[in-house]
Order: structure tokens, then C-alpha cells, then sequence
């Protein structure tokens, strides 16, 4: 090592000491140590897109994290730039917002790409492995389709998106994880565990964003729902809850189950349906109950007497009623309640069904 690189290295982790002095509490592990200097085309683009766009159309919170994230970008070929994800499309594109569309071609110049430089999951997807791997979770073998779930903003503001549960924020601290990752990276991931990537844990969830994912995630022999319009038939029945919850039956917790079913589908998705498998309320009878009878009131009156205390009370009779019975929509026919609860959520859309959710037809 050169005495220069070497003086600049000291430079730096003095620099890093002196940062870190200011708080004992949540010291950064490490830091992302970038080439000293970045390549000529990092520093160039780092030096453009950090003058050209400027406030609410910034892609970086610093130039640190710029170059940062940059010397984990393929470069691409300066002298001609395609349209993927390298730094000379977003070199390209940053020249093309110095045009003036600052709002269309600064997003196709941040971390992102927004499906020109790459798509926003694709790029997601790229970075979370380069900057994360080996600081939190891996992100999951089907990553892009995991990411496919997140709630997308249509823009691109470092500010702005720097919270909530939306796949903007996962790429402002995903660019952020290039700098410091211990730090960003448990903030990147697809399934939040802090925030700021998450939603105010005191609101109500919403119907659409539990059934996007849900749909999104539990797909072919563990889908729970066989449409989106049936997932948000069965929620506009199901209390909302929270967004913190975990274990109460209420949407709040089959969204938190949901995201989970990101790393593991076969055990989360179960839970994450609409019985709620005993990890969304005890087992899976209060939230048969509720959802037969409003998807089939004169056979839940017929069978049950209207009443919910009897259905309470005949539920945990029938077999799979109980926690970890699991559930899909591939339930077989016959006398379970994977099978009543199956066709209980067809009902909302063909009241044929109703035999079979209170145990006829194809569930006797």
C-alpha cells in the first residue's frame, strides 16, 4: 500500500473514531470502505447527480453514500450506455435530467433505476446482497418476487421515503447499507423488523396492503386465497387491529405473518390465512365463525341457530379446527374445517358454496 493510501486510510478511520464518539449507544460496527479515491466514473456521477438533483428529486442522502453504492454497481459501458443496471444509465440518465425532467430521470438515476436503469426490484435485490450479506438476513432465493409485494410510490424522494413500508424506503436504506450497513441493512429488509421501513405500529393496517402481500407471497400449493378480491372479502369481516400485532386475531397479525411467509411459506402462510391457525387468535374456529356467517347467514342460521356461542361451541368438534392444522386452498373434500373454511370464503362470491362451509355437500 502506498504511503498516500495509506495516510488517507488512517484519515478516514480517524474521521469514523471521531463520529462515533458522539454516541456511545448504537456505534456502527463497521462502515463500507470504498475505493480510495472512488473510480473516475463513480466520482463523475456522484459529482452530477449530487448537483443536478437536488431537493425533493435527491437519490442520496450524502455523496458519501453515493459513491458508496456506486462501487457496488456495475459499471457498465460509459460510451455506450444501455438501459440496465450499471452506473453508465445512471450516468445517462443523470445528463438527461440536467435537461430539464428532473422528476421523471432523477428516479432513473438513484439506487433504484425505476425500470430503466434496471427495475426498482431488480436493483433492490442487487445491492441488498453486495452491501448486506452477512449483516442480517439473507434477502429470500426469490428475491425480486419478494419484493414484488412491497407497496410501490411511483416516485422517489431520499426525504420523503425515508419511512414506511414501502419498496422506496428499502431502497433509500439499501443505498444507505453501502455506507453503513450495520447499521441500514436491518432497516432494508423486505420483512420489517424496526423502523422506519414500517408503518405507525398504533394504526390499523389496511385490507389492501395485507392482500398484496399475502397474494403476493403465499402463491401455488401454499396460497391461501385464491384471488385478491377473495382476500379482501374475508378482511372486511376480520377485525383490523394493529399493525404490531402478532398473535390477536385480526388482520394486523396475518400481515405480520405474511411478511414472515417471505423466509418460510410453509410455516407462515397458514397463519397468515384466514382460519389464522391458532397464531392469529387460539385456533381457527372464532374466525371460521365470523366469516360463515357473513358469507352464508341463512345456513349459518339454519345450522347454528344465528347464534355464534354455538358455532364456538361445535367448531373445536370438527377435525383441523385446532392450532397448526394448517391451511390452503388446495383443502381436500371432506369433514375438516380446512375444507368448511375453504369454501366459507368461495361464498362471498357464489353462495352455492354455503352447503359445504357448514358441513355439507363436499365437507360432510
Amino acid at each position: 500500500m502506498s504511503t498516500a493510501r495509506l495516510i488517507a486510510r488512517l484519515m478516514a478511520l480517524l474521521a469514523v473514531s471521531i463520529i462515533g464518539c458522539q454516541s456511545i449507544v448504537g456505534i456502527d460496527k463497521r462502515e463500507y470502505d470504498p475505493p480510495t479515491p472512488p473510480s473516475p466514473q463513480c466520482a463523475k456521477y456522484c459529482d452530477d447527480v449530487s448537483s443536478i438533483c437536488t431537493g425533493a428529486n435527491s437519490p442520496y442522502s450524502t455523496k458519501e453514500v453515493c459513491l458508496a453504492t456506486c462501487a457496488l454497481m456495475p459499471p457498465g459501458d460509459p460510451n455506450e450506455p444501455a438501459q440496465d443496471n450499471t452506473v453508465a444509465c445512471r450516468q445517462k440518465q443523470t445528463e438527461l435530467a440536467a435537461l430539464g425532467e428532473l422528476s421523471v430521470n432523477c428516479p432513473r438515476a438513484g439506487p433504484g433505476g425505476d425500470g430503466i436503469c434496471g427495475t426498482n426490484c431488480e436493483s433492490y435485490c442487487y445491492l441488498f446482497k453486495k452491501a448486506c450479506n452477512g449483516v442480517t438476513t439473507a434477502p429470500p432465493a426469490a428475491c425480486e418476487k419478494a419484493c414484488g409485494v412491497l407497496k410501490d410510490t411511483k416516485s422517489f424522494d431520499v426525504v420523503a421515503n425515508h419511512g414506511g413500508d414501502t419498496l422506496q424506503c428499502r431502497l433509500v436504506h439499501v443505498s444507505n447499507s453501502a455506507w453503513k450497513p450495520d447499521e441500514h441493512c436491518p432497516h432494508a429488509r423486505i420483512a420489517p423488523v424496526t423502523e422506519p421501513c414500517w408503518n405507525k405500529q398504533d394504526a390499523p393496517p389496511s385490507c389492501e396492503d395485507y392482500c398484496r402481500i399475502n397474494t403476493g407471497i403465499c402463491t401455488d400449493t401454499k396460497a391461501v386465497y385464491e384471488s385478491v378480491a377473495q382476500c379482501m372479502s374475508v378482511c372486511g369481516v376480520l377485525p383490523l387491529g394493529l399493525e404490531a400485532d402478532a398473535s390477536e386475531n385480526t388482520v394486523g397479525c396475518r400481515k405480520y405473518h405474511s411478511y414472515n411467509a417471505v423466509g418460510d411459506p410453509v410455516t407462515h402462510c397458514p397463519h397468515a390465512g384466514p382460519g389464522g391457525d391458532g397464531h392469529c387468535g387460539k385456533d381457527n374456529c372464532l374466525s371460521y365463525c365470523t366469516i360463515v356467517a357473513k358469507a352464508c347467514s341463512t345456513d349459518f342460521a339454519t345450522t347454528f341457530g344465528g347464534s355464534m356461542d354455538t358455532c364456538l361451541t361445535e367448531c373445536p368438534k370438527v377435525k383441523g379446527s385446532a392450532a397448526n392444522s394448517g391451511f390452503s386452498t388446495a383443502a381436500p373434500n371432506g369433514n375438516t374445517l380446512q375444507c368448511r373454511l375453504l369454501h366459507a370464503i368461495r361464498a362471498f362470491a357464489d353462495p352455492t358454496t354455503c352447503p359445504s362451509a357448514v358441513g355439507a355437500g363436499d365437507c360432510q
